[in-house]
């Protein structure tokens, strides 16, 4: 399905073979010069079909078409392999284009084993638990054509111009594109209450909240986002999402007061863990990581505000309430 937003802008609905999520948007900047597809989907006949037929419906030549990704996820990117011509250039950013990259080499490996490490995972073997997150559409071709981006960078199409804006959080360096004129946000998944990292350093639930602010305080008339329906009111959105990781966070503290516990243990006891899945210990190893990690983003901003600390027992990270909060406190 197409949807025109406003001028030379559209909306792609493409479907993805992944019950859970349903469907994305992928969206054109159509230019009489070279077009821009914004993120076109996975790598798979669905969404191929979806993007294919509407590049047809534009009456658009891939030779004359380049792709902007706002994060590395398969999603997203896994498409640029089947639909992109040779001519085609991927704007993204460094750091979200190196990803892609250690992926493909398998160099990533170990910061993955390393994070199930500390985060308590039973499993250690990355490609067990994430067989689904290391596609081989990361390796399909080498070099990539990339183009990076950074913030601050203007990208004009369409009679738009488009500024780049830096948002991690869902992703180490998930970018967007605003465009102040119309004031139109291409959101990508920076507005969403997922937080997606691959390491276990830094501290990506703050990074992921700075960047609400940061997006809250510009004009935005809409966001389109990479997923469900667009919105005019960022603010209320926003609001949702805080209050969405506050509560999360909440649970967590509650939790700790029993003593002292590892990301594992915290997701096995979270009633949000499971939701349509059922029973926890017969849950895929996907779908369990998704919800360690989750608890590990927030016991990672626990501990960086001195609201929970950690040691390290067999290269497991368990946390427990700091000193001298009370249970009122929590």
């Amino acid at each position: 399905m197409i949807e025109e937003i406003a001028g030379n802008v559209y909306k792609v609905v493409v479907p993805l073979p992944i019950p859970v999520v349903g469907s994305m948007n992928s969206y054109v900047i159509v230019d009489r010069d070279r077009s821009l597809i914004v993120d076109p989907g996975m790598a798979h006949d669905l969404c191929f079909d979806a993007v294919r037929a509407a590049v047809d419906e534009l009456g658009l030549d891939l030779d004359k078409v380049d792709f902007f990704m706002t994060h590395h996820h398969l999603d997203h990117f896994g498409l640029v392999s089947r639909i992109m011509a040779d001519r085609s250039v991927i704007y993204i950013h460094r750091a979200e284009a190196m990803l892609i990259e250690r992926i493909a080499s398998r160099a990533l490996l170990a910061d993955l084993t390393h994070l199930l490490h500390a985060m308590g995972f039973p499993e250690k073997d990355p490609e067990k638990v994430l067989p689904e997150l290391l596609g081989e559409e990361y390796r399909a071709r080498k070099p990539w054509p990339f183009r990076y981006v950074d913030e601050g960078d203007t990208i004009e199409r369409g009679g738009l111009r488009f500024r780049c804006l830096v948002t991690p959080g869902h992703s180490v360096a998930h970018v967007c594109l605003y465009e102040p004129n119309r004031a139109i946000l291409l959101s990508g998944d920076a507005v969403s209450p997922v937080i997606q990292f691959v390491s276990a350093t830094g501290n990506p639930l703050q990074d992921h909240l700075e960047s609400f602010s940061r997006l809250d305080r510009l004009n935005i008339a809409l966001a389109l986002p990479g997923h469900r329906s667009a919105f005019a009111d960022i603010g209320q959105r926003i609001e949702q999402l805080r209050a969405h990781h506050e509560a999360r966070n909440d649970a967590v503290l509650a939790a700790l007061k029993d003593g002292g516990k590892d990301a594992y243990q915290l997701a096995a006891g979270m009633t949000w863990s499971m939701p349509d899945s059922g029973d926890w210990e017969t849950a895929p190893e996907v779908l369990k990581f998704l919800a360690v990690r989750d608890c590990f983003a927030r016991l990672l901003y626990l501990e960086a505000r001195g609201r929970a600390h950690k040691e390290t027992r067999t290269q497991a990270w368990v946390y427990s309430l700091t000193q001298g909060q009370t249970r009122d406190e929590v």
